[in-house]
């Protein structure tokens, strides 16, 4: 698990992470990351202007990720 630090070295939060990472459906085999600055996860992968989800849990990030949004 990797961990983005502030200047004064204290941990921010650590990815990934089940609790934390949310990520959008975008075609079954891709998913695109929602986390606001994805930087340091080692299944973030750059893409145009966003990141996509390489996490091998990725669907179970999707399915908290639409149960955690308010409903309608």
């Amino acid at each position: 698990m990797l961990s983005n630090e502030d200047t004064n070295n204290r941990v921010i939060r650590a990815l990934p992470d089940l609790q934390v990472c949310r990520a959008a459906d975008l075609t079954g085999t891709f998913a695109e990351c929602l986390v606001a600055k994805p930087h340091g996860c080692q299944y973030a992968m750059p893409f145009g202007y966003s990141y996509l989800c390489g996490h091998p849990d990725r669907n179970a990030i999707i399915e908290n990720t639409k149960r955690s949004q308010p409903k309608r």
